[in-house]
C-alpha cells in the first residue's frame, strides 16, 4: 500500500479536487468508490470501496454500471475493502482492529463516520509523514450532519501525532469561535469563489469539446456504416457528454450565483456605501433551485428514453438516406438533452452554492456567541422574504 511518504486523498467534489496535480510523483494517490473510472481522475495507487457487497455488486450503479466487473478484473490498484473478498483479486482488508488497537485502545471513542475518515485513519496507521486532502467538502445534508465531524476527528489525531496535514477544503476554513464572529458574508468570498470556479469551468468545457469532437468523427462513420461496436461506443460517448455537461453546468451555476451576489453588493455599495444580503435570500434561492431539480430530472429521464428509441431506429435502418434523416433528428434531440443536462447542473450548482452561504451564516452566528448571536437569531426569525419579488423590491 505505502510507496511514498506523502499520501494525497482525493474526493470527488469538483470545488477542490482539481487543485491536485496528477503529474506529481512524490505522493501516493487514494480515491474512492468509482472515481478511478471517472473522466477527472487520471490515476490512483489505491481505491477505497468501504461498502457492503450489495452496494458494489449493484448492476444499476448510477456512477458506473460496470464497477463490479472492474473490481473482479484484477486490472486495478489495491482496493481497500471491509473484507478480503475472494471475487476481488486485489482486495486489501482494512485493518480496523489494528487501527483501533493502535489509536483507540485507551478510549471508548470509536468514530468512523465516512470513507474519508477511514482513509485518514489508515494513512495515520501506515505512518505517512504528510497527509493531503482534496475534493472533500462535506456539503450534502448527510455529510454535513453526520460525516463531517468524523473527518475532523481523524485530522485532529493525525495533527496531534505530528503528521503534516494539508487540507485544500473549505471544511477546515471556518472562523475562530469568538475571535472571528462577524455575522456577515465577506465580499471577498464572492470574488474568491468566482476566481476559483472560472478555471474549473474552462477545464470542464475543454473536456466536453474533446469528447464532442470524437463523437462527431465516430458518428459520421456510424451513419455511413452502422455496426454494433460503433453503436455501443456512441451511446457511451453520448452519456459521457451529458455527464460532463452536467458537471460543467454545476460549476457554471455556482459561479453565476457568486457573480449575481457580487453585482448586487456592488450596486448596494454604490448607492449606500455598504451592503447586506440576509440569510433568507440564500436559503430561499437555494430552495427555489432545489425544487426545480426534480422537474428537470423527470424531463431528462424522458428525453433519455426518447434518444435510446431513436438510436435503435437508426441502427436498424437499412436505407442510407432515411438513416441520415433519422440521424439528424437524433442529433437535434441529443443536443437538447445535453443542453437540459447542463441546465440541470447549473440549477444544482446554484442551489448548493446558496445553501453553503446560508450554512456559513449559521456557523458565523454560532461563532459570534453570547448576546450578539442571540440578537441575530431573533432578527432572522422576523425577516420575511419572497423569491418572486422584483429585484427593486428585494432587501
Amino acid at each position: 500500500m505505502k510507496k511514498k511518504n506523502i499520501v494525497s486523498i482525493i474526493g470527488s467534489h469538483p470545488g477542490t479536487r482539481g487543485e491536485f496535480d496528477f503529474s506529481r510523483t512524490d505522493a501516493d494517490i487514494w480515491v474512492f468508490n468509482e472515481a478511478l473510472n471517472a473522466e477527472w481522475c487520471e490515476r490512483a495507487d489505491a481505491v477505497f470501496q468501504m461498502h457492503a457487497p450489495e452496494i458494489w455488486k449493484n448492476p444499476k450503479n448510477r456512477n458506473d454500471p460496470l464497477h463490479y466487473e472492474w473490481l473482479q478484473s484484477g486490472d486495478t490498484p489495491p482496493i481497500v475493502m471491509m473484507e478480503q473478498y475472494a471475487e476481488v483479486p486485489r482486495a486489501y482488508k482494512y485493518p480496523l482492529e489494528e487501527i483501533k488497537e493502535k489509536f483507540l485502545a485507551d478510549t471508548n471513542v470509536l468514530y468512523f463516520t465516512s470513507t474519508v475518515a477511514y482513509a485518514i485513519a489508515l494513512a495515520l496507521y501506515l505512518e505517512y509523514d504528510r497527509i493531503e486532502i482534496y475534493g472533500v467538502e462535506m456539503e450534502t445534508d448527510t455529510e454535513y450532519r453526520y460525516q463531517r465531524a468524523g473527518v475532523g476527528y481523524w485530522v485532529g489525531l493525525a495533527t496531534g501525532a505530528g503528521v503534516d496535514v494539508y487540507a485544500s477544503c473549505n471544511i477546515f476554513k471556518e472562523p475562530l469561535y469568538g475571535y472571528e464572529g462577524a455575522i456577515t458574508i465577506d465580499y471577498e468570498d464572492f470574488v474568491t469563489r468566482i476566481n476559483e470556479l472560472t478555471p474549473l469551468c474552462d477545464k470542464q468545457y475543454k473536456e466536453f469539446e474533446i469528447i464532442r469532437h470524437n463523437f462527431d468523427v465516430d458518428w459520421a462513420l456510424f451513419i455511413k456504416t452502422p455496426t454494433q461496436e460503433r453503436g455501443d461506443k456512441l451511446i457511451n460517448m453520448t452519456k459521457g457528454m451529458a455527464h460532463i455537461a452536467s458537471m460543467f453546468g454545476a460549476l457554471g451555476g455556482a459561479r453565476q450565483e457568486n457573480e449575481r451576489y457580487k453585482k448586487k453588493a456592488d450596486a448596494m455599495i454604490e448607492a449606500t456605501g455598504d451592503w447586506l444580503i440576509v440569510r433568507q435570500e440564500f436559503e430561499q434561492f437555494g430552495t427555489a433551485h432545489a425544487k426545480k431539480l426534480t422537474e428537470l430530472q423527470h424531463e431528462i429521464t424522458a428525453m433519455a428514453g426518447e434518444l435510446q428509441s431513436k438510436f435503435t431506429a437508426i441502427a436498424n435502418e437499412k436505407n442510407s438516406i432515411r438513416r441520415r434523416t433519422k440521424g439528424n433528428d437524433f442529433i437535434t434531440t441529443m443536443n437538447k438533452w445535453i443542453e437540459r443536462s447542463t441546465f440541470l447542473g447549473m440549477t444544482d450548482g446554484a442551489a448548493k452554492e446558496n445553501f453553503v452561504y446560508a450554512q456559513k451564516i449559521d456557523m458565523l452566528v454560532r461563532a459570534a456567541g453570547g448576546a450578539q448571536s442571540e440578537e441575530v437569531l431573533q432578527s432572522l426569525k422576523s425577516i420575511e422574504y419572497e423569491v418572486g419579488q422584483d429585484e427593486h423590491q428585494r432587501p
